[in-house]
């Protein structure tokens, strides 16, 4: 049984794709039992590359493509062959630290949550502006554990829902912008 389907959409960053995988192959291993699915939003595959290697180096992923372009698209494909109780999203320019499932697995059962949000925390290559990471463009707001958000608040970024609650919401992703 699996108790997280951990969903990452890409579309066109191979490499980061491939760091993010890597990141998910040192999770702790204190973390539920968990799938990574990948759904490639690009009709060319640019991130087939990526799951290979990772595949190569011992992390078991599926690999989807999904040629209409859009995130909600996408979402909405890589929760098709989901298996877990909840699903993970995480952005394939994001890296999960090693405590990532396991923190976000312990407080939504904690507060006998639907789903909860991890802070995403930017990380600046050498050479970036200083202009722009004083203007804290990149950061989302936090909220104190156990906060009940109001949907306007929530995210799929570094977020663990529970699959039936995600899965009774129309769609669950809109194709169509608000």
């Amino acid at each position: 049984m699996i108790d997280i389907s951990v969903c990452i959409c890409t579309f066109q960053r191979p490499e980061r794709l491939l760091q993010l995988l890597r990141s998910l192959h040192r999770l702790d291993p204190a973390t539920p039992r968990y799938e990574v699915i990948v759904v490639d939003n690009d009709g060319g595959r640019t991130g087939e590359p990526a799951v290979c290697q990772a595949r190569a180096e011992g992390l078991a992923v599926q690999y989807l493509v999904e040629p209409t372009r859009g995130i909600a698209r996408a979402r909405n494909r890589s929760l098709t062959p989901a298996h877990g109780t909840y699903v993970a999203f995480i952005d394939d320019d994001e890296e999960a630290d090693p405590q990532w499932l396991v923190q976000l697995w312990s407080e939504v059962h904690r507060y006998d949550a639907d789903g909860g949000f991890g802070p995403v925390i930017p990380k600046f290559s050498e050479g970036t502006p200083r202009w722009l990471i004083e203007g804290r463009f990149f950061e989302r707001p936090r909220w104190p554990t156990g906060t009940v958000l109001q949907t306007k608040h929530t995210r799929t970024g570094n977020a663990l829902i529970r699959r039936q609650a995600l899965m009774a919401l129309p769609g669950p992703f809109s194709h169509t912008a608000h």
